[in-house]
């Protein structure tokens, strides 16, 4: 039976909110139902990352003029027409609905009731706590050096239903433990001269990115081993597995994972 709306239990959206605290000024997530369409149905739990409207000191908004002309404007359901289309089942009548407006009809609701505009973040399908609806251009280019192939993440729906449980969990504080790692780290501020000290705040710094670098690699290869099962090492420990100062690669290890990771590190410092 499709289902057009289903009520996110409160316990859900509650633990997602002590992972990421709702603010008027930050983006915060927020757990949605997609049904898709009738002729395309998604039926998942999905997890949306709501963005506060924000004006700015030159009087526009953080997000685009056409998106919040959008969000503001008509049911994108009213705005748009049916156009043939030969991949509609005859049943649904061969026809899609194709909108003018910039926002799609979760969007517009969501917008009404948050004041907030939600990007498709993370899709709860599978066995291993979902995955990113899409990677960047950047983690795209990461595991395309391992896997010989362009890889993204699996289509919505493609993978059994799932509901949220601690496997997302884990899989979102993941993820906001290495934003969160990105954006703190301290070496961009520091000025590397050719003291000691400086040399020194160098090596730290590319023995943090290598840091990054790794948990990143095994990070990615979990969303992508449903649709991409020949990436080297697909199961890569974390480091918690790791016997403490342990290194996390050694020479008998995939050349090309070393490659990879120091190519993302900055270059060795010059003695």
């Amino acid at each position: 039976m499709f289902l057009h709306d289903r009520l996110v239990p409160h316990e859900w959206q509650a633990e997602l909110d002590a992972i990421v605290p709702r603010s008027s000024r930050v983006p915060w997530l927020k757990i949605v139902w997609q049904p898709g369409m009738v002729y395309e149905p998604v039926q998942r739990w999905e997890v949306y990352e709501m963005v506060p409207l924000i004006r700015l000191d030159d009087g526009e908004t953080n997000v685009p003029l056409e998106i919040r002309d959008s969000l503001l404007g008509p049911c994108p359901r009213e705005w748009g027409e049916w156009m043939p289309d030969r991949n509609v089942p005859a049943r649904f009548g061969s026809r899609r609905w194709i909108s003018s407006s910039m926002v799609t009809l979760l969007q517009w609701q969501l917008y009404r009731e948050t004041g907030c505009y939600g990007a498709r973040f993370w899709i709860i399908q599978g066995a291993r706590g979902g995955h990113k609806y899409k990677l960047s251009a950047a983690e795209r280019n990461f595991l395309q050096a391992l896997a010989g192939e362009d890889v993204d993440t699996p289509q919505p729906g493609n993978l059994p239903y799932a509901e949220w449980d601690q496997r997302v969990v884990r899989k979102i504080v993941e993820h906001d433990r290495l934003r969160r790692w990105k954006l703190t780290m301290p070496w961009d501020g520091r000025q590397a001269n050719r003291s000691k000290a400086g040399l020194w705040f160098k090596r730290d710094r590319l023995a943090e990115e290598r840091g990054f670098a790794e948990r990143m690699l095994h990070y990615l290869e979990s969303q992508v081993s449903d649709v991409v099962s020949d990436i080297p090492r697909s199961l890569l420990p974390g480091p918690s597995d790791l016997p403490p100062g342990d290194p996390y690669f050694n020479q008998h290890e995939d050349q090309l994972d070393e490659a990879l990771i120091t190519q993302t590190a900055s270059a060795e410092p010059e003695d």
